[in-house]
Parts: C-alpha cells; structure tokens; sequence
C-alpha cells in the first residue's frame, strides 16, 4: 500500500491535510474543525506508523494513518507564533522539529523520544547563532542535519547536544540566501538544496561539492526548494518561484539530467520531492580511488557504495581504518602497490560488518 500525507493553507476553518492510499490516484482530506483549528501547515513527515505536520502554533500527531490528530505543541517555551518549517521523525517516537526566529531572534530546534509527551529545546553549539532553520534530517538516533536562514547548515552527532556550523557554508558567497531542505543518506551522506545550488558530502561535512561545477544550471533567479536521494549516487531536485523543474543524478553528482517539460508542458515551481518507496540501485556503480579522483580514501568510496557496487582502488598508501556496513560489495586494489595501514596501532585496516564483502589483491593490509 503506498501511503502519503500533504499539508497547505487552511480552508473551511481547519487545517489542510490530504491522505492517499493507492499512490495518488484519490486522495481524501483529514479531519474537521473539531480535530484542530485553522492551522497553516508547512512540513509533514511520517515513519514508524506515525505521521507529525507542523507549522505556527501546530505540532499535529497521527498514530493511525491520519484518521484522528493531536496537537502535541509543547506549552511554556515561549514558541507562540514562531514559523516552524522542519519536521523529521527517525522511528515514529523520535521526532525533530525547527523552525524560528523565536521572540529573540533565534532558532528553534525541538525533539522528542517519547512521540511528543514531552519536548526539549536544543540550544548547544551555534544554535544561538542562526535566524531559523528551514529543514532538518536524521541518518541514526545520533547524527543529523538541519539548515535554513543564511546557508547555516547545522550538523550534530550527539543527538542534538551540540549543533555544529558547516564553515563550507559560512564561508560561501551567497550566505545572505537560504539552505531549504536536506536529506540525509547516511551519517556520511547528505544532499542539501539552496536557493542557488545544490550540494552534497560523502564524508559527513568534512567536504561538500555542487552541482553547478558539474553542468547543472538553474531553472530561473531561485531556488532549488527540495531535495530526496536514494544514496550517495542517486538524488532528486525540485525548484520552485521564477521556473520549474526537476534535476536527477545518478552518479554522485558527476552528471545531471534537468527535466523542465512534461508532456509539452513547462513544468511550474515545485516546492519539493520526496518517495513513498525508496527507489533501488537501478545498476551496479564502479567507484574509483586515487589521487585526483572523485573519491581519495576508500572509506569514502566504500560510506557512498551501494549493494552490487565495486570499488576500484589504485595504486597508493592509504592511511585509514575502513569500516564496512554494505552488504554485497567489492573493494579490489588495481595492480601492485596498494597498501592499507590503519592510523592507530592495534587496529585492522578493514573491518566488515555486512555479507558478501570481497576485500581483495592489496599487497599490504596492517
């Protein structure tokens, strides 16, 4: 059964929200004014069995598939009226929201682990030093990312303890702009949509790249509005305001397809994307490690590989220590002098957590 929730502007004095069950052929609207009032809803996200949608005033809850709603919004917080945009729920009990400026100017990241009884304000790091976030996105119980005003790409790895700001970001040109949404793959992986580019990273932050090195222009003046990707490989694009369209990539960013008609129809602003199912690897990748390749370490081949893929490392000193969690992959040394050696004593150069792992012809692996 595919299943999807869309929240808009109020009508007829409550708030809009439309379910499907047969992958958007019918959709019925949620609700009545006695479930909730004129809410202005701007993010709906579900797993779990539980769906969250947010806005001004509103933290709504389903635990049945839209049938019946609550408004969990936490009272004596002082979030009256603040524009929340982001909503992420990890497991249905686990849920982020973010949104602001609150009365002092300030962001506003919340989070639950108990589907919304109680909330915490999330204010370490440079929290205090944003405007408002615009969305949020989690990979574990642990890491995740939020963005929004200013290109502020905010990431934490304590599970909200600390925020940590991107300096990519806040050194980038266009910091007066906006980071929109974010998607988040992997703790290693996140794509990020801005109302200039889009940008993704394999290695948790540590480097981003972008789209517009790799052949991919805007569709008009802003802005790229969603983004939704599979892996590492494969994300989506939506743009919204001054022209539409849909950009996709199937190899990590190398190459973009822009789709700017359907049928013989310009395509109008699309404000985002997202899957009810997850797509699969549509054909085995082959990635390639050296000096001056997409991927210089291995791990970072091996955190962007999905099942079925190979990745070819060339010759060279890597000093890493490889984690494995991919099932169904290769890691193969191209010809002679390919050596692993872990940084710290004592620990192995690969470490494998998955089935079907092949990790072969390296001379040297200490």
């Amino acid at each position: 059964v595919y299943k999807r929730q869309v929240v808009g502007f109020p009508d007829g004095g409550y708030a809009s929200i439309y379910h499907t069950t047969d992958g958007g052929s019918t959709w019925v609207r949620r609700g009545s004014p006695a479930d909730f009032s004129d809410y202005e809803l701007r993010k709906v996200h579900g797993s779990g069995g539980g769906v969250w949608a947010v806005g001004p005033n509103a933290i709504l809850y389903s635990g049945d598939d839209g049938a019946s709603w609550t408004n969990q919004f936490p009272p004596g917080l002082e979030l009256e009226d603040v524009n929340l945009q982001g909503v992420f729920s990890l497991d249905g009990t686990t849920v982020w929201v973010t949104g602001g400026p609150d009365v002092h100017g300030q962001t506003v990241i919340l989070k639950t682990v108990d589907a919304g009884t109680t909330w915490v304000r999330q204010t370490g790091g440079n929290v205090a030093d944003t405007e408002y976030m615009l969305g949020i996105s989690a990979a574990d119980p642990h890491t995740a990312w939020a963005v929004g005003r200013s290109y502020a790409d905010l990431k934490t790895t304590d599970g909200g303890e600390n925020w940590i700001r991107d300096t990519y970001f806040s050194d980038d040109d266009s910091y007066q702009y906006d980071i929109n949404e974010v998607h988040a793959v992997d703790p290693w992986t996140a794509w990020v949509a801005s109302d200039w580019d889009l940008y993704w990273t394999t290695d948790g932050g540590q480097t981003w790249d972008k789209a517009s090195e790799h052949g991919l222009h805007a569709c008009g003046f802003l802005a790229f509005m969603g983004i939704s990707a599979v892996s590492a490989q494969q994300a989506w694009g939506s743009y919204a305001f001054s022209g539409g369209c849909i950009a996709n990539t199937s190899d990590g960013g190398t190459t973009w397809t822009r789709i700017d008609t359907l049928g013989g129809e310009e395509l109008p602003g699309l404000w985002n994307i997202s899957f009810a199912v997850q797509p699969t690897n549509p054909e085995p990748l082959t990635l390639i490690v050296g000096s001056g390749r997409q991927y210089q370490t291995i791990q970072s081949a091996v955190n962007a590989a999905r099942e079925g893929d190979t990745i070819l490392v060339e010759p060279g000193l890597y000093e890493e220590s490889v984690l494995v969690t991919t099932d169904d992959i290769e890691i193969l040394a191209q010809g002679s002098g390919v050596a692993v050696y872990s940084p710290q004593g004592g620990t192995a150069a690969f470490t494998v957590f998955a089935d079907h792992v092949t990790v072969q012809g390296f001379d040297e692996l200490t």
